[in-house]
């Protein structure tokens, strides 16, 4: 499938935002737990 540049820019932008979501629970809970 091809997706125009403005699609995936877009889609790209929501997985680090999720990944980014992702690592700071991580941190949180690494934190919490020490």
């Amino acid at each position: 499938h091809i997706l125009n540049s403005g699609e995936v820019s877009s889609i790209e932008d929501v997985y680090s935002c999720v990944e980014a979501e992702e690592q700071r629970r991580l941190v949180t809970k690494e934190g919490k737990r020490n």
